[in-house]
């Protein structure tokens, strides 16, 4: 029995995750399977949709997860700190 590509154990995986960190750390190693390497995450995701969900790997709903759920990590990352009364 030949063992799983990494791609095809990550068909299984995405639906669980909700963190957009575990998002990246999947698409990131998938690209890398053909050869494509990034520097941001904003390329990450544009191969992702490119290779993978215009492919058909990988439905849509998946990419516009990862974009969505980082869209939203991005204020706690960047905005202002927050004040804390003692």
């Amino acid at each position: 029995m030949q063992p799983k590509s990494f791609s095809k154990r990550c068909i299984y995986a995405i639906p669980s995750i909700a963190h957009t960190t575990r998002f990246f750390y999947i698409a990131d190693p998938l690209l890398n399977e053909k050869e494509l390497r990034f520097s941001k995450h904003g390329s990450v995701h544009g191969a992702f949709a490119q290779h993978y969900v215009k492919a058909k790997i990988f439905a849509e709903k998946y990419h516009k997860r990862m974009t969505g759920a980082f869209r939203r990590r991005m204020p706690g990352d960047y905005d202002k700190i927050a004040r804390f009364n003692s």
